[in-house]
C-alpha cells in the first residue's frame, strides 16, 4: 500500500514515488515537466489511482509560502490559490508544498548525517541556481518563501531575460540554460554533456566555474558559515572541474580561519534525491 507520494517538479524534470507503510520507495517515475500541462489533473489522477495514499509532498522551482505557491514559471498550472485546497478536499489527502530545492537540501542533510549540523548551505546548479540555508538549526525561508533565491539576485550589466520574467538574473549567467547559450552562442563543437572535459580550457567556461564559485563566497562570508553542500546535474556532468571550484572558493575565503574549517561535500544529483526529501519534510511536519 501506498502511503506517501513525493513529487519532485524541477525546471526540466518532474520526479514522484511512492513510499509505503516501512518507508520504503516502491515505484519511481521520470517525466519532463513541460509534458504536463495540468498539474491537478495529473495530481488528482495519482490520488485515485493510489487510494490508499495519506499524504502528498511536493517540491517546486517557485515560491511557497505557508504551503501555498506564490510563484512557479516552469508550471504554471500551479499558480492558483486553491491548488492545494481543492486536493485536500477532494481527495481528503494532507498535501504538503515546499521550494524544490529544500526537498534536496533536507535528503542531502540526511544522507550525509548533517542533520544536527546547526549552520549549512546548499547550492544546486541544474536547470537553475537553487540554493537552501540552515543557520542555527532552522532551515530559512524569509518573510515571504523568497529566502535563498540566489539564482534571481540582479546582476549589473546583465541584460538577459530569465524565467521569472525579469532582467539580469544571475540564473541567466549561471544555470544550465546559460551554460547551454555559452556553448551555442560560442559554436562550441561535439556533445554539449561533455563541454566540461572538450573545454577545460576554454575561458568562457572557466569563467561560468568562477562566477559561481564567486555567488557561493558571496554567501557564505555574509552568513559565516563554512560547511556547504553542491551538487546539480550541472555540477555532475562529466568532468565538472569540482577541484578548480574548490581552489576558487577557498582563494576568495575571508580569512585563513575560514579556510581551515571549509567543509565542502559533492553529492549525486539522482532522480529519487527529492522524493526522498520530500517524504523527509512530510514527516517533521
Amino acid at each position: 500500500m501506498s502511503r506517501i507520494l513525493g513529487v519532485d517538479i524541477g525546471g526540466t524534470y518532474t520526479k514522484y514515488g511512492f513510499l509505503n507503510d516501512k518507508k520504503e520507495l516502491v515505484s519511481l517515475k521520470v517525466v519532463l515537466t513541460k509534458e504536463i500541462k495540468d498539474y491537478y489533473v495529473f495530481l488528482m489522477n495519482l490520488a485515485k489511482e493510489h487510494e490508499s495514499l495519506e499524504y502528498i509532498s511536493i517540491g517546486i522551482p517557485g515560491i511557497v509560502k505557508d504551503n501555498i505557491i506564490l510563484s512557479c514559471p516552469n508550471a504554471k498550472s500551479l499558480e492558483t490559490d486553491d491548488f492545494i485546497s481543492k486536493i485536500e478536499r477532494t481527495t481528503k489527502i494532507k498535501i504538503f508544498v515546499n521550494k524544490d530545492v529544500n526537498l534536496l537540501f533536507r535528503f542531502d542533510l540526511e544522507r550525509l548525517n548533517l542533520k544536527n549540523e546547526d549552520n549549512v548551505l546548499g547550492f544546486y546548479l541544474g536547470t537553475g541556481f537553487g540554493n537552501a540555508i540552515k543557520i542555527n538549526g532552522q532551515l530559512i525561508k524569509g518573510s515571504n518563501g523568497f529566502a535563498g533565491e540566489i539564482g534571481h539576485i540582479p546582476v549589473p550589466e546583465n541584460r538577459e531575460i530569465c524565467g521569472c520574467g525579469k532582467t539580469g538574473c544571475t540564473e541567466t549567467i549561471i544555470s544550465g540554460k546559460a551554460l547551454i547559450r555559452i556553448f551555442e552562442e560560442n559554436k562550441l563543437e561535439g556533445i554539449f554533456e561533455d563541454v566540461f572535459i572538450l573545454y577545460a580550457s576554454n575561458e568562457k567556461i572557466q569563467n561560468f566555474v568562477k562566477l559561481f564559485a564567486t555567488y557561493i563566497v558571496t554567501e557564505m562570508i555574509i552568513l559565516d558559515i563554512q560547511t556547504v553542500i553542491i551538487s546539480g546535474g550541472v555540477v555532475n556532468m562529466k568532468g565538472f572541474p569540482k577541484d578548480a571550484l574548490v581552489h576558487q572558493i577557498k582563494k576568495s575565503m575571508r580569512n585563513s580561519n575560514m579556510e581551515e574549517k571549509l567543509n565542502i561535500y559533492f553529492v549525486d544529483s539522482a532522480p529519487e534525491n527529492g522524493v526522498w526529501g520530500a517524504a523527509l519534510i512530510m514527516e517533521e511536519n
